[in-house]
C-alpha cells in the first residue's frame, strides 16, 4: 500500500473523513444552528430521531458478523448517504407546510447519523494502537479547521444540507476503494472480560450526559452571537497548518489527548472570544463538547481494548454504540419528562444547573480515562522497547561468544536455548534433532567455553550483560 511518511492511505482517509464528520457536527451545533431546521429550537421530535438511531444501531449489532465483509461495509456508508438524500427529498416535497413529514425527516436524519457513527467507529476500531492515536489527533485538527472555515459562512437554513454533504463526502474515499477497514477474528480472552464492565459503564455515562444536555436545549436554547471572522480564519489556518505538519513530519502529538476535552471547549469558544456571549456559546456547545469527548476517547480506546479481550472490531464497536445510545435515549426521555413537571419560573435555572453538571462530569471523566489510557500505553511502549533492547543485547552476546570460542552455527543455537533454560528434550523438539545430537552439541559448547554447568553459562552471560550496562552508563 502506498504511504505518505508513516501514514497509510487508510489512516489519512479515516482522519480526513472523520474530521469532516466531526467538523460538520460542530458547525450544526453552533454557527449553523439558527434556522438550520424548520423549528425555532430543538423539540421532542428530535427524540424520535434518536430512537431511530438507537434502533438502527441495535439492528446492526444483531447482524454484526456480516459487517466483516467489505461489501456490507460499503452498504453501510451508502445507506448514510441515501438517508441524507431521502431527508432532503421529504423536506422538499412538504415545503413550506411540513406537518407529518417533519418527524419522518428527523428520523431519516437520525438514520444518517447512526450509519455514519457506526461507520467511523468501525473505522477507528480497525486501526492498531499507534495508528489510532495519530489518526484521532489529525482528525481533530481537520475538524477544527473545517469548523473555522464554516464559521465564515452563516448558512442558517442551508446548514443541514451542507453538513450532510460534508459528512457524505467523508466516506467517498472508502467507497472508491482507496482504503479498507479489515476485521480480524481473534481468540477471546475471557479472563480480561472484567474490563468490559467499566468500559460499558462509561458509555452509559457519556450517553446519559449527552441526553441530558441535548434535552436541556429543548427548554432553553440560547441565541448565538456572530462569530469573529478574523478568529475563524486564524483557527482554520492554525489547525490546518498543524495537521499538514503532523502528516509531513510524521508527528503523533498524542500527549494532547490527555486533555483533549478541555482543548475542545477552548477551540469551540475561540471564534467568539472577542464577544461578551461566551456563556450562551458554552451552553449551546455543551452537547457537541460531550459528544466529541466521547468519540475521541472511544476512537483510541477501541483499538486497545479489542486486543486485550480478543473481540473483533465489529462486535466491540457496534456493542459500544448500542450501549451509548441506550444511555442517551433513556436520559433524554427521563429529563424531558421530569422538566415538564417543573414550574416555568424555576425551569431555566434548574435546566442550566443540570446541563452544567452533566457537562463538567463528562469532561472530567473523559480527561481521566484518556490520561490513564495514554499513560498505560506509554508504559507499554517503554516495556516493549526495553524488551526488544534486552533481546538484541542477548543476541549480540551469543554472537560474541560464538565468534570468540569458535562455536558452529548449530552450537550457537544450542547455546541460546540452554541460556533460556530449555531442557534437552525441548532442545531436540525446537531444533528437530535427535537427543544424541543435542547431547553432543551441549558437550561441545561446555568444552569450548571451559564450563561444566548451566550456572557457569549463566554467569558468563550475566557478566557480559553487566558490561553492556556499564558502557551505556558511560555513554
Amino acid at each position: 500500500m502506498r504511504t505518505v511518511g508513516t501514514y497509510e492511505r487508510k489512516t489519512i482517509g479515516i482522519a480526513v473523513g472523520a474530521g469532516l464528520y466531526w467538523g460538520a457536527s460542530m458547525l450544526l451545533a453552533t454557527v449553523w444552528w439558527a434556522g438550520s431546521t424548520v423549528l425555532d429550537k430543538p423539540s421532542f421530535f428530535d427524540s424520535f430521531s434518536i430512537m431511530v438511531t438507537f434502533a438502527l444501531i441495535c439492528l446492526l449489532l444483531a447482524c454484526g458478523k456480516r459487517f466483516k465483509q467489505k461489501r456490507i461495509q460499503k452498504i453501510l456508508a451508502l445507506a448514510g448517504i441515501a438517508f441524507f438524500c431521502l431527508s432532503l427529498l421529504a423536506s422538499a416535497i412538504a415545503y413550506p407546510d411540513f406537518g407529518w413529514v417533519l418527524p419522518v425527516s428527523l428520523a431519516l436524519q437520525g438514520c444518517q447519523t447512526g450509519c455514519f457513527i457506526v461507520f467511523w467507529g468501525l473505522g477507528f476500531a480497525s486501526l492498531n494502537k499507534g495508528e489510532a492515536e495519530k489518526t484521532v489527533v489529525v482528525a481533530a485538527l481537520v475538524a477544527f479547521a473545517v469548523y473555522g472555515l464554516g464559521g465564515l459562512i452563516p448558512l442558517a437554513a442551508g446548514g443541514v444540507v451542507v453538513a450532510g454533504i460534508m459528512k457524505s463526502l467523508g466516506v467517498v474515499p472508502f467507497l472508491l476503494g482507496l482504503y479498507d477497514m479489515p476485521v480480524v477474528d481473534r481468540e477471546p480472552i475471557p479472563k480480561n472480560y472484567a474490563l468490559l464492565k467499566p468500559f460499558y459503564a462509561s458509555r452509559v455515562f457519556f450517553g446519559a450526559s449527552v441526553g441530558v444536555v441535548s434535552c436541556a436545549l429543548t427548554f432553553h436554547a440560547p441565541v448565538l452571537p456572530e462569530a469573529s471572522i478574523a478568529l475563524c480564519i486564524l483557527l482554520a489556518c492554525v489547525m490546518a497548518g498543524i495537521a499538514v505538519w503532523c502528516l509531513m513530519r510524521q508527528r503523533r502529538i498524542t500527549s494532547i489527548l490527555r486533555v483533549a476535552p478541555i482543548l475542545v471547549i477552548g477551540l469551540l469558544m475561540f471564534p467568539y472570544a472577542l464577544g461578551e456571549s461566551i456563556p450562551e456559546v458554552f451552553s449551546a456547545s455543551s452537547t457537541i463538547i460531550v459528544f466529541l469527548s466521547w468519540i475521541m476517547l472511544s476512537s483510541v480506546q477501541l483499538s486497545d481494548l479489542k486486543e486485550r479481550i480478543g473481540w473483533d472490531e465489529v462486535r466491540l464497536s457496534f456493542s459500544e454504540k448500542a450501549v451509548y445510545s441506550a444511555g442517551w435515549l433513556t436520559a433524554y426521555l427521563a429529563t424531558f419528562a421530569f422538566c415538564g413537571t417543573l414550574d416555568e419560573r424555576i425551569l431555566p435555572d434548574f435546566v442550566s444547573h443540570v446541563q452544567m453538571i452533566a457537562l463538567y462530569g463528562a469532561v472530567l471523566v473523559a480527561c481521566y480515562l484518556m490520561a490513564n489510557l495514554i499513560e498505560r500505553k506509554d508504559k507499554t511502549r517503554i516495556l516493549d522497547t526495553a524488551l526488544k533492547l534486552s533481546e538484541n543485547q542477548v543476541k549480540i552476546i551469543y554472537d560474541e561468544i560464538t565468534a570468540e570460542y569458535g562455536l558452529t552455527g548449530r552450537e550457537r543455537d544450542v547455546l541460546a536455548l540452554l541460556a533460556k533454560g530449555y531442557s534437552r528434550p525441548l532442545i531436540c523438539e525446537k531444533l528437530v534433532i535427535a537427543e544424541s545430537t543435542a547431547r553432543s552439541h551441549t558437550k561441545h559448547v561446555y568444552q569450548k567455553l571451559g564450563i561444566h554447568s548451566r550456572e557457569e553459562l549463566y554467569r558468563i552471560i550475566e557478566m557480559r550483560q553487566g558490561r553492556f550496562s556499564s558502557e551505556k552508563d558511560v555513554g
